[in-house]
């Protein structure tokens, strides 16, 4: 079956116009549509795109989300963000941000679809304005694949001296830390880092009197035995919520201090968990 149709393709399976503007398709562009089903997968509405814009190339967070990168909790309802040549027509569909870039614009295929480089992704999200925190969430994503992450980017940085976002994406650069393991551990690191706390240890190794492992905690302090985990939704069931309790008594019982924070906590009250650290870092 084709992964994207339009008029002149449903009409070969016998589909008629109705029918595509009826309940089982859902029209992506102003004449590309996917299948009800598939109206959420982000590669089929990418290819579905570049079905009507073959010069398009996917950029931003869409790119990044096609590269597989962590996102934010800030950007989980982006709009396509797509990159056209300078001087062609922009793309003025509903759903889809436009971009232009001089051609040539260098571009990788991923999965069908033509999409912005993981630096250059990394770096039109700092010139479009992107946060200190989320471009951390994403370049420690990237580091964790790529090893060469860090000093791509610095080069990358290095040449765009002057541009846009370069002072919060030289920021963002030195905070990166491969060893981070979700989207909100990185953003939670980069809390504590501008409030001035030491630097945590990502995913460290907690043993016990003889060597066994007991856990990998999220964030620690060696020197002060302290460990900060963060829980999201999927500690909430009961098997999950009882694993956690077992794993932190028996840190507790082994002279370490275990904090645990929500995405509540760290979006809406940050300052209160840079206290609760801070106090126990004395």
């Amino acid at each position: 079956m084709p992964v994207v149709w339009d008029a002149s393709v449903a009409a070969q399976h016998g589909i008629g116009r109705a029918r595509l503007e009826g309940r089982s398709f859902v029209r992506v562009t102003a004449s590309a549509y996917l299948p009800v089903e598939q109206a959420d997968d982000l590669r089929l509405r990418c290819r579905a795109l570049q079905h009507v814009r073959p010069d398009a190339v996917m950029s931003r967070w869409t790119a990044a989300g096609l590269l597989g990168l962590p996102h934010p909790p800030t950007r989980r309802d982006e709009p396509l963000h797509a990159v056209v040549p300078t001087g062609t027509a922009p793309l003025r569909r509903s759903g889809v941000r436009s971009h232009q870039s001089p051609a040539p614009l260098t571009s990788v295929v991923l999965g069908g679809v033509r999409l912005t480089a993981p630096v250059r992704t990394w770096c039109d999200l700092a010139r479009d304005g992107a946060g200190l925190h989320e471009l951390v969430v994403v370049a420690d994503g990237m580091a964790q694949r790529w090893p060469a992450t860090v000093p791509a980017l610095t080069a990358a940085l290095t040449a765009g001296r002057g541009r846009r976002g370069v002072r919060t994406a030289r920021r963002a650069v030195e905070l990166v830390d491969p060893r981070a393991e979700s989207a909100m551990e990185s953003w939670v690191r980069v809390v504590l880092a501008e409030a001035g706390l030491p630097r945590p240890v990502p995913q460290l190794v907690v043993r016990d009197e003889r060597s066994r492992f007991v856990a990998r905690v999220d964030l620690a302090w060696p020197r002060h035995r302290l460990v900060l985990e963060y829980d999201g939704d999927h500690h909430r069931d009961r098997a999950t919520w009882v694993k956690d309790l077992r794993r932190r008594e028996e840190l507790e019982r082994l002279g370490w201090t275990v904090l645990v924070v929500t995405a509540v906590d760290v979006l809406s009250s940050p300052a209160s968990v840079v206290r609760r650290v801070a106090s126990r870092l004395v």
